[in-house]
């Protein structure tokens, strides 16, 4: 119950849906429209990031701090990592499958998806629920914040190198897919306190 976020396999045949109120992860089939799998994860699921290869889940409880791992071949949990900032939410996987963004109240996480550990932390400001997500090249991240502001995040030297400023409680952020980050990069943020979409 309480479904919250949820993520597709690259080939687009299993879409995993966590469900905040009963603390697990439905699997549904593209292809049947059917509950094929229910996964158990830690309290209060949020978000889940799916790696690019599409072997792994990975969901955020808020209530446990912790991220689930799931292997999507057998729909287990192989793994919960925990050493988070507290308050954690959104997640997101670089295009290389290597790094794990985690948004939190205020920090960002940054686990290495080999060693499924914590290896960085960037304070990011902010005090609510948080989302991030990759530029394609994985270069820049952006995290929503609820100071009205997005935090574009500097992936080579994991530091915030700029604030942007947009519309009223920001609550979900999208990046354009470019190739290049000497192209211009346009996102698309949604504001729950204002019925607008600012563009970066």
């Amino acid at each position: 119950k309480t479904p919250a976020g949820m993520g597709i396999l690259a080939n687009g045949t299993f879409l995993y849906v966590v469900n905040y109120g009963s603390d697990n992860v439905s699997v549904i089939s593209t292809l049947t429209n059917a509950v094929v799998a229910t996964v158990t994860v830690g309290g209060g699921p949020a978000w889940v990031a799916v790696s690019p290869d599409g072997s792994m889940a990975y969901v955020t409880n808020q209530s446990s701090n912790s991220v689930s791992v799931i292997q999507t071949a057998n729909n287990t949990v192989v793994n919960t990592i925990t050493g988070l900032a507290s308050g954690v939410y959104g997640d997101a996987v670089s295009i290389d499958g290597h790094w794990l963004y985690v948004a939190s109240a205020g920090v960002v996480s940054v686990i290495d998806t080999n060693t499924q550990s914590v290896v960085a932390t960037i304070p990011t400001g902010g005090n609510g629920y948080t989302l991030v997500s990759f530029i394609q090249d994985s270069a820049f991240a952006y995290v929503t914040e609820s100071t009205n502001s997005v935090a574009v995040i500097n992936t080579a030297t994991k530091t915030v190198a700029a604030t942007v400023t947009v519309g009223g409680t920001p609550t979900g952020v999208a990046v354009m897919g470019l190739m290049k980050v000497s192209t211009v990069a346009g996102g698309y943020v949604g504001d729950k306190g204002a019925a607008t979409k600012a563009a970066l």
